[in-house]
């Protein structure tokens, strides 16, 4: 889930408030690379990302400023926006073997191409477009993450039955 948020200080007297979230469901593609050091074992990945926009929500809240009226709208914005997000990953990771099992921490990076918005609908939208005083913009998702894991080993035993 991606959310971003924009503020707006005195248009036109009013302080505008314009929140987004948008849901999509992720599927990476990823290369890593594995070097020992000492008893760390250290990788970088490299790879590619495509997600695939489920839903897309947003708010909108205006505040006069002369005698502090809110007024709030919302409108679906998934039929702007592109569901196909293409995108590149980086990561870096290391973990070492402690007791049973292997701890880790993994820090990654990703870049979509900056195609959010759907050229043929971002003014289809008027009347929020007029209320909001805003107008879809191209932008690129982003996101970094850190993951912390233990890996323990499940170990099982398959016995043959005599019959």
């Amino acid at each position: 889930m991606y959310s971003y948020k924009r503020e707006l200080d005195n248009v036109a007297g009013n302080k505008k408030v314009y929140l987004e979230n948008l849901t999509s469901l992720g599927l990476p593609l990823v290369y890593r690379k594995y070097f020992t050091l000492k008893n760390w074992y250290v990788h970088t990945e490299l790879g590619v990302q495509y997600n695939y926009l489920v839903s897309s929500f947003a708010d909108m809240q205006s505040t006069n400023l002369l005698d502090g009226k809110t007024t709030q709208s919302s409108t679906k914005t998934l039929s702007y926006r592109n569901r196909n997000l293409y995108g590149g990953t980086f990561g870096i990771g290391a973990s070492k073997s402690i007791g049973i099992g292997r701890f880790g921490i993994n820090l990654s990076w990703a870049s979509f191409i900056p195609n959010i918005a759907v050229p043929d609908a971002r003014y289809d939208n008027v009347d929020f477009i007029l209320d909001a005083q805003y107008i879809d913009p191209d932008f690129s998702l982003n996101s970094a993450s850190i993951n912390f894991s233990y890996q323990m080993p499940l170990t099982y035993r398959i016995r043959k039955s005599k019959s």
